[in-house]
């Protein structure tokens, strides 16, 4: 539950800084005991992620949001490669068995697609290191983070803005049906979706649903995008056709289901989202 704010917390501001300082700790403790595994570096980049999200929450409130959030950006980037080879592996070889793929084909369409999804440059030892020292930065910092802002008025701009973006990206998506805009709106419904996590024990009856119903866009979006780009990658091996096209369908029915979710979802322009969780808040902290 630390990626929450509390009811202790004296001030907002105080819970962004808790709430950034265990997310940064956590991976510099998790790299510091060596043998960072699949599952370690899912949790690398989950953390890497959380924190933006946060100082998203806070953008408008936080002068030192760019340089932050490029830091992190730049630190998830290092271990992403190594974690986007296991995942869209482990995917050929699900959807390759649904297709009955013969095992000579598939077995050489493992190795090509291996062979692409090996990162060029540093090595994993150097990668992790390199994800480190940006981390080790950006925690040296956090105890001289300054906001213009207190209580729900350090959150409530962000929030509203998360929203409207959310909304836009879905609405460039939907009207032009292009990757780019679905990825954009992958994103930023993602991002709220972390929004609403940190903000859920301000009344979770009511946040916990509307979370619920984020966290469920999120999954169906990722695993869209992740079919997507298997199709993408092997597109050009003749072999692959029946993979290809049955990560297409599953692809197309994925976001079939999530449209009409994120259309719900996101129904409430995000001033007036904000103003109503802002009561909530209030409520709640006094």
């Amino acid at each position: 539950m630390a990626y929450r704010f509390k009811r202790s917390d004296r001030d907002a501001a105080r819970g962004v800084k808790r709430i950034a300082r265990k997310r940064l700790d956590a991976s510099l403790a998790l790299i510091d005991a060596g043998n960072v595994d699949a599952a370690g570096l899912h949790e690398l980049r989950k953390n890497a992620k959380k924190t933006r999200a946060l100082l998203r929450l806070i953008r408008p409130r936080f002068g030192g949001y760019k340089r932050e959030n490029r830091a992190l950006r730049k630190a998830g980037q290092s271990v992403s490669a190594l974690r986007d080879r296991d995942v869209m592996l482990a995917l050929f070889d699900r959807l390759a068995a649904e297709a009955t793929l013969p095992r000579a084909h598939a077995e050489a369409l493992r190795d090509a697609l291996a062979r692409q999804l090996t990162p060029e440059g540093p090595s994993p030892d150097d990668a992790l290191a390199r994800h480190r020292a940006l981390i080790a930065e950006i925690r040296a910092r956090l105890p001289g983070w300054r906001f213009d802002a207190r209580r729900f008025g350090l959150v409530a701009p962000g929030l509203a803005r998360g929203v409207d973006e959310a909304r836009a990206a879905l609405d460039a998506w939907l009207e032009t049906g292009r990757e780019d805009a679905f990825h954009t709106a992958r994103k930023r419904l993602k991002t709220h979706w972390y929004h609403a996590t940190l903000l859920e024990p301000v009344w979770p009856r009511l946040i916990a649903p509307h979370r619920a119903v984020a966290d469920d866009l999120g999954e169906l979006f990722g695993d869209a995008r992740d079919r997507m780009l298997l199709a993408e990658r092997l597109a050009d091996h003749p072999k692959a056709a029946p993979v290809v096209t049955l990560a297409t369908q599953q692809a197309r029915a994925l976001t079939d289901r999530a449209a009409p979710l994120a259309r719900r979802l996101l129904a409430e322009p995000g001033e007036a989202l904000a103003a109503r969780w802002g009561e909530w808040w209030t409520l709640w902290r006094y």
